[in-house]
């Protein structure tokens, strides 16, 4: 199954090893917050990162209904 971790930009689910959000800036206008994530690929097609989000709440919620949907598989 793919999933779509940003605009146009696809992810085979059976190869995601795994997951992380991480803070991208802080200085000055706050946080913004983007999920990674590393699968078995060869290196250089081994990490991909998600959307933006503006709170880590948003990113959260994003991240949740990714796995629900992995989960429904």
């Amino acid at each position: 199954m793919f999933i779509e971790i940003e605009e146009n930009t696809y992810l085979n689910t059976d190869s995601i090893v795994a997951v992380e959000l991480i803070t991208i800036s802080s200085e000055p206008y706050g946080e913004t917050y983007q999920w990674v994530f590393y699968t078995s690929a060869p290196q250089d097609k081994s990490v991909f990162h998600g959307k933006m989000f503006d709170n880590k709440e948003d990113a959260v919620e994003w991240f949740e209904n990714i796995r629900y949907l992995l989960e429904k598989k």
